[in-house]
């Protein structure tokens, strides 16, 4: 069984850290995406061709007497999150409010629960509340939403995998989430369309139609590269080379220019897309580090040079040029100074006045060897569930969260799509299609294996600080420690 590992993201993790504000974790994490773990089934059904009346879960109605059902998570108030709250107290007209509303009134009915929000400072963490509230034996918290990468095991965490009354092989449970995450068959945390961060989460990119169409690039071409399976990092250089000029003529890249991408934290955005084989897990599902194959290195190799090609012939309006300090990675590509934006898909809410059209595409393949989009789910914007590991009623918390889940699938998610199409956050139909079928079936998440080193080492081999093959060599032995420690607490 492979995990695939984006060593770009390494240092895209690393800054974002930095530029998101306080995550329940620190960023020492390596973005990793795998195959189906051993035991368990592949989905079939797409999530935007099922079928919602083939699919309904058969919910059998349940009286809790009332009970209070308590959702703890952290406020961060970012702008890429249209609507961070999982309460929402009344109807106000808005498409997405509404639609969320209806989903929890219409789940508290059918179990007779009352949900409760916590929501604790950004100066705390959900992780450490959790571990207090374990130790505690407190079990007044139903379910914890956490950002960054929870690195908690079985101690603390309930696997939900031992929830009967959850389906995880349906389409409003996250299977990538479940295959990333998953050590030894047990599953800590887990996300699925009960909420809308894990899209608004996910690095995506943006082309400017009025800037593709001046240059003779038309947007149906970039839609059917992407359609084909053609949308590689060659392609993107090529269409950010043909239009990145030094429009004034004044030989400094400025405001006044035109770029070819802006994208916080350049190159590692730009090949967040991409693949190279680093970990592989065993037949018992349990991570161990592989950095001996010929292939990881030649592509980690070619990797690099890219980004050297980045940094010295393709000018990214957000890689520290003379432009004015605070939105410029969002003010250059609203004003038609840049053919392409990367960053994560809920921030095109800051697009909502910008006069010219624009589409949405996924971050680029490493090649068209590449079977298929690979998108970064941003841990410090995504919120994870996590679960006590001493919850008295498994089948309550289960129910619960299954109907959250299909409500939120079956009316939720679209009214997500339909309020950023009116709200012009999104310009064509296309851009839906896309997200549905190229996109959300392919997010990756990044779970933490527990090496520091790892991360560490990623970043100096993509800054060019550092040679691929002897970097490697000397930090082999400690990173297949780490690794072993953090397993250690699955067995």
């Amino acid at each position: 069984m492979r995990i695939i590992v984006s060593f770009l993201l390494a240092l895209l993790l690393l800054l974002s850290a930095a530029a998101c504000s306080v995550s329940d974790t620190a960023a020492e994490t390596t973005p990793v995406r795998t195959d189906v773990p051993a035991g368990t089934e592949a989905v079939t059904e797409s999530a935007a061709t099922a079928d919602p009346a083939r699919l309904a879960p058969d919910f059998q109605e349940k009286d809790y007497g009332g009970a209070t059902f308590t959702f703890m998570q952290t406020l961060f108030g970012w702008s890429n999150f249209n609507n961070e709250k999982f309460i929402v107290e009344e109807e106000n007209g808005s498409l997405l409010n509404d639609a969320i509303y209806a989903r929890n009134r219409k789940v508290e009915e059918l179990f007779n629960v009352k949900f409760a929000e916590t929501d604790i400072s950004q100066n705390d963490s959900v992780v450490v509340q959790l571990q207090k509230f374990v130790a505690a034996g407190d079990n007044s918290v139903d379910v914890y939403l956490s950002t960054g990468n929870p690195r908690l095991g079985p101690e603390y965490c309930c696997d939900f995998t031992l929830l009967e009354s959850i389906n995880l092989d349906r389409v409003w449970w996250d299977r990538n989430y479940f295959t990333n995450n998953s050590v030894g068959g047990k599953l800590c945390s887990m996300v699925s369309s009960m909420q809308i961060t894990r899209i608004e989460a996910c690095i995506t990119a943006l082309f400017n139609k009025k800037i593709a169409s001046d240059h003779g690039i038309r947007d149906s071409e970039i839609y059917q590269l992407v359609r084909d399976g053609k949308w590689t990092l060659d392609r993107f250089l090529g269409y950010c080379k043909s239009v990145t000029t030094d429009l004034d003529g004044n030989g400094i890249w400025d405001i006044g220019d035109l770029y070819g991408v802006t994208a916080q934290n350049g190159m590692a955005r730009v090949g967040s897309g991409t693949a190279i084989t680093a970990v592989v897990k065993d037949a018992k599902d349990m991570p161990v580090l592989s950095l001996d194959d010929t292939v990881f290195v030649e592509k980690l190799m070619k990797l690099t040079e890219l980004g050297e090609q980045f940094r010295t012939e393709i000018q990214d309006a957000a890689g520290g040029k003379d432009i004015p300090q605070g939105g410029s990675l969002n003010t250059v590509f609203k004003e038609d100074h840049a053919l392409f934006w990367i960053h994560g898909f809920g921030s095109v809410n800051q697009f909502r006045e910008m006069d010219s059209d624009f589409g949405v595409i996924p971050t680029p393949k490493y090649d068209e060897g590449q079977k298929d989009y690979s998108i970064l789910v941003s841990n410090d914007a995504n919120k994870h569930m996590l679960l006590n590991a001493t919850i008295p009623d498994r089948e309550k918390t289960g129910l619960v969260l299954e109907a959250l889940s299909y409500y939120g699938w079956l009316d939720l998610i679209p009214q997500f799509y339909e309020t950023f199409l009116q709200s012009r956050f999104l310009r064509d139909r296309e851009s839906v299609e896309i997200m549905d079928d190229y996109i959300l079936p392919d997010l990756f998440y990044s779970p933490c294996f527990g090496s520091a080193t790892l991360y560490k080492m990623t970043t100096t081999i993509l800054s060019g600080e550092s040679p691929v093959a002897s970097t490697i060599a000397s930090n082999r032995e400690k990173i297949e420690s780490e690794i072993a420690d953090y397993v250690k607490q699955y067995k």
